[in-house]
C-alpha cells in the first residue's frame, strides 16, 4: 500500500542542497534507524574508549542503503532528532560518553608527557612503540588526538599540541620580520 506525501519523510538530497530530495516511508526510516542503533551498541560495547562509531564503518554494516548520500542524509536527521549523537565523522547513542579506565589514562598521560617534552623533535610511532609497549598504544594516540592534545602530522609522527603552537608562533615572526622561511631557518 503506497504512502500518501503526508506520510513520507523527506530528507535534504545532499550537502548544501545539491542532488535531489529524497522521500522515504518512516517505518522503512525507522527499521533502518534501528538497524543502526544495534550496530552502535555493538562498537560501543567493543570501543568503550572510542567517541563513535565512524559513519563508513556503520554503512558498510547497515544492508538497505545503497547510496552514500542517502546514508548521510539520514545520519544528519537522526543526529537533529537526537535518535544518535554525533557529526560528520561519527555516530554514537545519545548520552554515550567515553569510559577511560585508570591504566589507559595513565598511558595516555605518559604518551603526552613524553611528546611534550619532545618539543619539536618528537620521536618516530617505532619510538614511541618501544618506549610504551602494549595493545592500547594506538588508542591512546587516538585519544589524544581527538582531544586536540597531540597533533598528527604523518603516520609515523606526532607532535604535542604546544610545540605544533611554539613552532606555528616562530614561523609567523620569522616571515613578519624576513618574509620568507626555509627549513634551515625552522632548525635556527
Amino acid at each position: 500500500n503506497a504512502a500518501t506525501a503526508g506520510e513520507l519523510i523527506l530528507l535534504p538530497g545532499g550537502t548544501a542542497g545539491q542532488g535531489e530530495d529524497i522521500l522515504m516511508h518512516p517505518e522503512h526510516e525507522r527499521s533502518l534507524l534501528d538497524r543502526a542503533r544495534v550496530r552502535v551498541e555493538a562498537y560501543h560495547a567493543a570501543n568503550p574508549r572510542k567517541a563513535a562509531m565512524p559513519r563508513e564503518e556503520l554503512r558498510s554494516q547497515i544492508h538497505g542503503i545503497d547510496e552514500a548520500r542517502v546514508f548521510h542524509a539520514l545520519c544528519d536527521r537522526w543526529v537533529s532528532t537526537e535518535d544518535l549523537q554525533g557529526d560528520e565523522r561519527g555516530l554514537a547513542l545519545p548520552g554515550f560518553e567515553v569510559h577511560l579506565d585508570d591504566s589507559f589514562l595513565r598511558l595516555a598521560e605518559a604518551l603526552e608527557a613524553q611528546l611534550a617534552a619532545a618539543g619539536a623533535t618528537p620521536p618516530t610511532l617505532g619510538e614511541i612503540r618501544a618506549a610504551f609497549p602494549g595493545a592500547l598504544l594506538d588508542e591512546a594516540l587516538a585519544h589524544l588526538v581527538n582531544k586536540e592534545r597531540l597533533v598528527r602530522v604523518a603516520p609515523d609522527l606526532a607532535f604535542h599540541r604546544d610545540a605544533v603552537d611554539r613552532i606555528r608562533t616562530r614561523v609567523i615572526a620569522h616571515l613578519e620580520t624576513q618574509g620568507t622561511v626555509t627549513t634551515q631557518d625552522l632548525k635556527e
